[in-house]
């Protein structure tokens, strides 16, 4: 980690793009449809990020995704509330913590199996948040 409001010198290759991201931050990507979220909590555990989803002509259906991962006592817990009309893209979610070793993961308390801090949900256990 790195304070901010100074200079830094970074040493890497021409074939390797340094990536620097500011704590408490979401980091969306997505791969062979999958929405992949790179999670990097703040010390507190707290982070949080928006997507914008639309067909891409600027005038139909649209949807908005936040995430919002905030402490708890004894635990953090990622919320996801949406907004608009468009579909929810994506035939799934990978969630990718960074900063922090995961020691169990629920969702609407069913345990959920993870490796490498990476958490695999498949759409259909999305459907009940979807509908």
């Amino acid at each position: 980690m790195h304070t901010g409001d100074r200079s830094i010198q970074l040493t890497a290759p021409l074939e390797e793009l340094p990536l620097s991201v500011k704590v408490g931050s979401i980091i969306p990507t997505q791969e062979n449809h999958q929405l992949i979220l790179h999670l990097y909590p703040s010390a507190s555990g707290y982070c949080e990020g928006r997507i914008y989803s639309d067909a891409g002509d600027g005038y139909r259906e649209w949807r908005s995704n936040h995430f919002c991962l905030k402490p708890q006592p004894n635990h953090l817990e990622l919320t996801w509330q949406q907004e608009g009309d468009y579909a929810f893209p994506y035939k799934g979610i990978r969630l990718q913590v960074h900063g922090l070793t995961l020691g169990q993961v629920y969702m609407d308390g069913q345990p959920l199996s993870f490796n490498n801090n990476c958490i695999e949900i498949k759409r259909a256990e999305l459907e009940p948040a979807l509908s």
